[in-house]
């Protein structure tokens, strides 16, 4: 089961990810020309970190979810753990719809530049 949260630290939540687990995925779309990402080598890992896994990680530890941030740079770029979700989705009952995960991104960008 799939569910789309609007204001949680999870955009998408899969039940039945592994074993007795679900899976909480946060989803970003960030420009790595940025002012508070120039001068950094991997802007999606640096923000996966700083803006993700560090404020929301610990709120996963005991609960039935792991928690995985996905983040894009508008330069086509996508963090590691990023990817590792969205390979394992292909392979997994459960995983990841195109259409689920392009909601969750849908929902970064501002209405304003359409």
């Amino acid at each position: 089961m799939l569910l789309i949260k609007p204001s949680s630290p999870r955009d998408v939540s899969i039940k039945s990810w592994s074993f007795r687990r679900g899976l909480a995925i946060d989803v970003a779309v960030i420009c790595p020309l940025a002012a508070s990402h120039l001068g950094k080598a991997e802007p999606c890992e640096s923000y996966a970190q700083h803006q993700k896994i560090d404020r929301y990680a610990d709120a996963f530890v005991h609960s039935d979810y792991d928690f995985a941030p996905v983040i894009f740079e508008t330069s086509g770029a996508l963090n590691k753990e990023g990817e590792t979700v969205l390979k394992a989705r292909g392979n997994h009952p459960h995983g990841l719809c195109r259409s689920c995960l392009s909601l969750a991104v849908f929902k970064q960008l501002p209405l304003s530049k359409f």
